[in-house]
């Protein structure tokens, strides 16, 4: 009697532990998969797009040469290298975590360690409006500039997107974390030390 709904109710209890543990695990890895994605987006910029400019196309490196002058770069392209710095470290972090899931199964405290960094994600958002208007502007005054960006959006590697697509990236990536993280919590028991 007694004995056996004890026993059914631990098993249902340990079950439920091993679909919430699954599920952590689930969130985690799509975390992992979506930062991967995000930081190749953010390399694409930096190769295709901000060093193209800077060499100009085809052109030595030399500032003559260059598609976009600082300024203009700045306002474009605001931190997004330092971003992608953040990111990488970020991306290596949950990945190697994965790889210890079964004895650290745990993501807070690299959000935590890193989470100051985030706070340059408020500059880059700050300038975001001024950037796209930038984009518009340089377009329209600078052909040079204009034909190196359609040729770059239409570079397979660019996965034919606009510019303006990948500097919002950017802007979109910390409700991301939000919901993930929120999704994660979910999932995590109170006692968890997460």
């Amino acid at each position: 009697g007694k004995d056996r709904v004890r026993t059914l109710s631990r098993e249902k209890s340990s079950s439920m532990s091993v679909k919430r543990h699954n599920r952590r695990f689930k969130t985690v890895e799509e975390i992992l998969t979506t930062e991967l994605s995000y930081v190749q987006s953010l390399r694409r910029v930096k190769t295709v797009f901000i060093d193209g400019m800077r060499k100009g196309a085809g052109g030595g490196g030399k500032s003559k040469d260059e598609i976009a002058d600082a300024k203009t770069m700045s306002g474009i392209f605001s931190n997004i290298e330092e971003l992608l710095s953040l990111n990488e470290r970020l991306l290596d972090a949950v990945s190697q975590r994965i790889g210890e899931w079964a004895e650290n199964d745990c993501v807070g405290d690299i959000f935590l360690k890193l989470g100051p960094f985030l706070k340059m994600y408020t500059l880059y958002i700050r300038n975001f409006d001024a950037a796209l208007t930038l984009v518009d502007e340089v377009t329209k005054k600078n052909e040079r500039f204009a034909n190196f960006v359609r040729t770059c959006e239409r570079d397979p590697e660019c996965g034919q997107l606009p510019l303006k697509a990948f500097l919002l990236e950017p802007v979109q990536r910390i409700p991301r974390y939000k919901l993930l993280l929120e999704q994660y919590l979910k999932h995590t028991p109170d006692a968890h030390p997460d």
